[in-house]
């Protein structure tokens, strides 16, 4: 287990990971996420499936004295999904959501591949369309850096339900 320590971390950083899909227009994709959102990496923890569920809810796992969904972020996006790596890690993320004015924060956790790195913002990026991504409504933006495709993925959508109807509220709450 990997604590993230936020009294060190700068806003000004982010952490990257691949997505498990197969390439894009003969590049790597990889996700991109503020290191603020992140509270700890995992290597081993047990994921136990929900029946019933969504494809991209991978299950629940616990965390501390707290159980957490998993999701694929790949699935949520509809891309297509690899899942032949067995060195997968687990991100447990916080989603600040605003509901009825009133600020909230849900955990999650993500299945990502490593290597994941740490980088200073600003990083050498440009932005391009993402016309491939099936669900670009939950997509914040796509960037090109180093011959890669950085996607953003637009978190508070995928809580609010946005794969349904952008109303409801979220399905993953504490």
């Amino acid at each position: 287990m990997q604590k993230i320590n936020h009294t060190t971390a700068s806003i000004q950083k982010v952490l990257t990971f691949a997505v498990k899909t197969p390439k894009v227009e003969d590049r790597q994709v990889y996700f991109l996420f503020s290191i603020r959102q992140m509270e700890d990496i995992l290597r081993e923890t047990v994921v136990t499936p929900v029946p019933f569920s969504q494809p991209y809810l991978k299950g629940i796992a616990q965390w501390h004295d707290t159980v957490v969904p998993v999701i694929s972020l790949e699935e949520c996006l509809g891309l297509e999904y690899s899942n032949n790596r067995k060195d997968t890690r687990l991100i447990v993320a916080q989603i600040p959501t605003k509901y009825a004015d009133t600020m909230s924060c849900y955990r999650i956790m993500l299945q990502v591949v490593p290597p994941i790195r740490m980088l200073e913002l600003p990083i050498d990026c440009n932005p391009v369309s993402h016309e491939w991504i099936p669900a670009r409504h939950l997509v914040r933006g796509v960037y090109e850096w180093e011959n890669k495709f950085l996607v953003v993925a637009h978190m508070e959508k995928i809580l609010d339900g946005a794969i349904g109807d952008s109303r409801e509220k979220p399905t993953v709450s504490y």
